[in-house]
């Protein structure tokens, strides 16, 4: 029987799956799943209460408007990501409804990607603007400052993205653009967390302990703290450059996906050339 009607496409109809890959695809699941419900309730939530409430439109609330936005279009840029990991380990309808789902994924996924460099260039630059030339030199806008800038350089690398997927996850970018390309997202991430964990930090200690806040709250010690938060998430991000490499397959593409030690990719070759074969043969009736 020809591999284009195979009634079914899992991990278990895939030779040569490590332990450690599928471990990974688990928790990569997983991730996404977390990331995508936080990150679109948590931040839907704080664009609405800030576009219901009139007197929460300040220069402050504008901010934080910008970068919920922006976040909450990373979350749901997890979707396309979410799907395919599903679609890879586990998908019992069929290679020909699975390979018709990936085509309206990469529209989606670049219908997602444009909406979300577009409006997280435009709207974190705004914010970056601000911050960094407009208004005074606070530990406030500090906050502010770095956060935009991990929103703001996630957003321009999602151009990557975006090439990739319309060339059919061909990577043309070389090894360097690959490992980087792993690296931004997951440092912004880190990046914002820490940033967020702080700024709530600093609100609570300015309430509960205004003296103290008043003596020791510094821009010399915020400054310090932003390096602090910079160097540990990049440090976070690190084993995502070690793992992240090109692969390149007989037909002359080249793939940029995560490579461990001794992992045997001759699955991922499979599933990969099943697929451009469908599309050869759809491409051919």
């Amino acid at each position: 029987v020809s591999p284009l009607f195979k009634p079914t496409m899992n991990a278990s109809s895939v030779p040569n799956i490590t332990a450690v890959e599928k471990t990974m695809r688990h928790i990569a699941i997983i991730t996404d799943v977390i990331i995508l419900i936080l990150g679109t309730s948590g931040n839907g939530l704080v664009m609405w209460t800030i576009a219901k409430r009139e007197k929460q439109k300040t220069i402050t609330s504008i901010c934080y408007l910008n970068l919920a936005v922006a976040d909450f279009l990373f979350s749901a840029g997890r979707i396309p990501a979410l799907v395919q990991e599903i679609m890879y380990s586990q998908w019992p309808f069929g290679l020909v409804l699975c390979n018709r789902i990936s085509e309206v994924m990469e529209i989606v996924s670049m219908t997602i990607y444009s909406i979300t460099l577009l409006l997280g260039t435009v709207g974190n630059g705004l914010v970056i603007f601000l911050t960094g030339f407009c208004m005074k030199k606070t530990v406030t806008t500090i906050w502010y400052l770095n956060l935009a800038v991990a929103d703001f350089i996630f957003a321009v690398c999602l151009s990557l993205e975006i090439i990739s997927t319309a060339l059919e996850n061909h990577w043309p970018l070389g090894r360097l653009m690959c490992k980087l390309d792993a690296v931004i997202p997951f440092l912004n991430m880190f990046a914002s967390v820490f940033f967020l964990t702080v700024i709530s930090a600093d609100r609570c200690i300015s309430v509960v302990h205004p003296v103290w806040a008043v003596n020791h709250r510094t821009l010399g010690r915020a400054i310090q703290i932003a390096i602090f938060i910079w160097v540990a998430a990049s440090m976070l991000s690190f084993p995502y450059f070690i793992f992240r490499d090109t692969q390149d397959f007989p037909d002359g593409s080249t793939q940029c996906s995560y490579m461990f030690g001794g992992e045997d990719t001759s699955g991922l070759r499979n599933h990969l050339s099943v697929v451009k074969n469908w599309k050869k043969k759809k491409g051919g009736l």
